[in-house]
């Protein structure tokens, strides 16, 4: 990345932030984007519902300000303010020759790495504006010069981006650093001397600092609470504020019974994620959880729950019904073999039925599959492949098949003691190579009491999903 690359020439700057003002962009095909996104500078817009870029904003300052991008990007705007408050104090500021042999510098360096041809054509790559790069760039030659002069060294004398760091930080630790608590009521982010860093400057540039696909993901949201409220219109706002505070209740519990948090509180653990707590009610995730649990309440009775899940058995035993924990150590195999893969299908299942025979246990397995899976996603997972049901919903499976052969044939029976050899199957061929599987846990088909909890919870999923289609959601980029 062009910041990789500019830290081992300069000093860390960040670039300078895309323009917030850019109106909503067309969809694919359309040679312009609508008029009134246009006259309103939309972030995003999906049908009848819009988001504006000081609702997006919001959404960034709740999720990102006390993240640690949120905390470096901040920094990295108050070196930037700081170098040009040093340089206006000292009347130092860069000549156009030494930004153009530093520019000459860092192409040199893209063509050596084969990166580009030349930098006009990397920063393309990296989607950066040749202004932008300009604009950092000078800064980073104010600061080396600036360095220069702080530290006593002779121009010309070269200096490490570690000695520029230093003498920043010193000089913004000399000048008094004061950083008040988000979300910054007063307007005010950071305070350096008579260097201040606004709110209002912050979080339009923490927001470019999002990966365009993070982005995308922040608007969605906003879109489906509105999408989600506009089917609801005669919902009273207190109903919704009750749900809401029932929905993070109930994720309280549920941290709280977690070993995985290690007592960690539900508050510590979203400000381990930099959230804002004081505004973890008004995000959207809250929001649809709460929205969506609503939706269902209102729309089906007990009786309409069964009646789904009748009218749809086939789908919800697919995914919740019966079901065979199993792990998996797999082979390759090709008729004929190539130099790719080496092992014919015969060939790997005697492979298989060889490495089978030295097993004694469920941890020999799991050993076995480090050792010798080539599966890589499994066998980074000790060989865990899941929960596996009867009837499933990508069609026929040899492993499900052979799963569920197994239980039914009475070989494997969920009682047998946990390193009994009969958990194992296989070898069973498939498309790709051969699988031998080790049976885990049995879980049976859930009675309704429990059935009827997946059933609502899919209700509420689709009722998110069906808010909107973001291939449709027209944003401004």
């Amino acid at each position: 990345m062009l910041r990789t690359f500019l830290f081992s020439l300069v000093a860390v700057l960040p670039l300078a932030p895309r323009s917030a003002s850019a109106a909503v962009a067309p969809r694919q095909g359309q040679t312009q984007a609508p008029a009134a996104a246009e006259a309103i500078e939309l972030a995003a817009r999906y049908k009848d519902a819009f988001v504006t870029f000081e609702e997006l904003d919001e959404l960034v300052l709740m999720r990102f300000a006390e993240s640690k991008l949120g905390r470096e990007t901040r920094l990295f705007q108050l070196k930037l303010r700081v170098i040009e408050a040093i340089g206006r104090d000292l009347g130092v500021q860069p000549s156009p020759e030494e930004i153009q042999k530093m520019l000459k510098d860092i192409e040199k360096g893209v063509q050596q790495e084969g990166a580009a041809r030349n930098i006009d054509e990397y920063l393309v790559q990296q989607g950066v504006s040749k202004a932008e790069f300009l604009e950092s760039l000078r800064v980073a030659v104010l600061q080396n010069k600036l360095a220069h002069i702080g530290l006593g060294i002779p121009e010309g004398q070269p200096l490490s981006a570690e000695q520029q760091e230093m003498w920043l930080a010193a000089q913004i630790q000399e000048r008094g650093l004061e950083e008040p608590p988000a979300p910054w009521s007063d307007g005010v982010v950071l305070r350096n001397g008579d260097v201040v860093l606004t709110r209002d400057e912050f979080i339009p540039y923490l927001r470019d600092r999002l990966e365009p696909g993070e982005r995308k993901l922040l608007l969605f949201d906003l879109l489906r609470v509105k999408r989600m409220k506009a089917r609801m219109p005669d919902l009273d706002p207190s109903a919704l504020d009750a749900a809401v505070q029932e929905e993070i209740q109930k994720r309280k519990v549920e941290v709280q019974q977690d070993p995985r948090y290690k007592g960690l509180d539900y508050d510590q653990l979203l400000q381990s994620q930099g959230i804002l707590i004081e505004s973890w009610p008004r995000d959207p995730n809250i929001v649809m959880a709460a929205l969506s649990q609503l939706w269902v309440r209102r729309k089906y009775t007990a009786e309409g729950l069964r009646e789904v899940y009748e009218n749809e058995r086939p789908y919800f035993d697919a995914q919740f019904g019966e079901a065979l924990e199993a792990y998996v150590l797999f082979k390759n195999a090709s008729d004929p073999p190539n130099e790719f893969i080496p092992l014919s299908f015969a060939a790997a299942e005697e492979e298989l039925n060889r490495l089978a025979a030295g097993i004694t246990s469920f941890a020999q397995f799991q050993q076995t599959v480090e050792l010798e899976s080539q599966d890589r996603a499994s066998r980074e997972r000790k060989g865990y492949l899941g929960w596996v049901t009867r009837t499933g919903n990508s069609g026929p499976s040899p492993a499900r098949e052979a799963l569920f052969a197994a239980l039914d044939s009475g070989r494997y029976k969920p009682t047998l003691p946990s390193d009994s050899t009969d958990r194992l199957a296989g070898p069973v061929r498939t498309d790709r190579g051969v699988l031998l599987l080790w049976i885990g846990q049995r879980r049976p088909k859930p009675a309704w009491d429990e059935m009827i909890v997946y059933v609502h919870k899919t209700l509420r999923k689709r009722f998110v999903d069906e808010a909107i289609e973001p291939a449709e959601v027209l944003t401004y980029e």
